[in-house]
């Protein structure tokens, strides 16, 4: 089967022009004669949210490399464009990682939130050491595979690893998979059932599963971001914990119901700093007017990072 072909048999339609250079790129390295690769690529490069489909992918060892990564190595799938492509490149979200590499410190606990491929939860693990801890909360399966043979790989004995997502209450969400690693949770009816790109995922509380001395969170929920607060709220105000946090004007609302106003306006009540972490300079640029802010924002499908210390 021609490229064009196997978009069809997964997508359900003809690829249009730009898909077909996307298409094009996707498989530049893939031998024609390997369809199952070719499949993986097809399947893998497209935001399944707008492009449903029934067909998904796993990985097998053939598909998995690890990677350095600062000092451990982190395992990733060969094809997945979103966050492994970049990290390869030593690319990826240097700003938040300078930003953890300076407030970690041994014998914490850190708490990722969203942990995606893991970058997050060998980072912390290398830093904090036996006597800290790494909890990874992660939704998509094929995920945690790959974060747990990362803390094989460099025997991070202190990751543990929670294939679920978090929110407001115990209970289930629906989740779907967007380009390659990246999800997240997609509208919570009856006709998302429906859709085959739909996943059932457990959600529990943070507060729930973590009841001791919390450190430092880091969450990228693609606007899942104020139910997890909802859900930790008892462990963030009585152990003061520093959090990033990724922020978007459209998603928060859409996802978690929460406007952006009072998602800044809660860490404000808990006599919180908060901060822009510039993804250009690696430096925090304070947020002292959470109106000005927000009036000023621009798009709001901007997506940024931002950073709650406690005063």
């Amino acid at each position: 089967m021609d490229l064009e072909e196997v978009f069809e048999l997964v997508y359900g339609r003809k690829p249009s022009r730009n898909e077909i250079v996307l298409l094009r790129g996707l498989t530049r390295d893939v031998p024609k004669s390997d369809q199952m690769n070719i499949f993986r690529a097809v399947i893998n490069g497209f935001d399944h949210q707008s492009l449903n489909t029934p067909f998904t992918v796993r990985f097998s060892s053939r598909d998995v490399e690890y990677v350095p990564v600062e000092h451990f190595e982190l395992a990733i799938d060969k094809q997945d464009i979103s966050v492994s492509a970049p990290l390869k490149q030593g690319e990826y979200e240097l700003h938040l990682l300078e930003f953890f590499r300076e407030r970690l410190k041994p014998g914490m606990t850190f708490i990722d939130i969203g942990a995606n491929v893991g970058l997050y939860s060998m980072f912390a693990a290398r830093i904090v050491g036996g006597n800290g801890k790494v909890f990874s909360f992660e939704p998509n399966s094929e995920n945690c595979r790959l974060i747990m043979l990362s803390k094989y790989r460099n025997e991070f004995e202190n990751v543990t690893v929670y294939p679920m997502a978090l929110g407001n209450k115990t209970g289930h969400a629906f989740f779907s998979t967007h380009i390659g690693s990246n999800g997240g949770l997609i509208a919570n009816t009856q006709e998302t059932l429906w859709n085959p790109s739909c996943v059932v995922v457990p959600v529990v509380r943070l507060q729930d599963i973590v009841t001791e001395r919390v450190d430092a969170i880091k969450m990228d929920v693609e606007g899942a971001e104020g139910l997890v607060i909802e859900g930790a709220r008892e462990l963030i105000e009585k152990y003061r914990p520093i959090v990033t946090s990724e922020f978007s004007l459209e998603m928060l609302p859409r996802v978690s119901k929460m406007s952006g106003e009072d998602y800044l306006g809660y860490f404000k009540v808990c006599q919180y700093d908060i901060y822009l972490c510039d993804k250009r300079t690696k430096k925090l640029n304070t947020i002292s007017n959470i109106d000005a802010f927000i009036g000023d924002y621009g798009e709001i499908t901007r997506i940024e990072d931002l950073v709650f210390i406690p005063k």
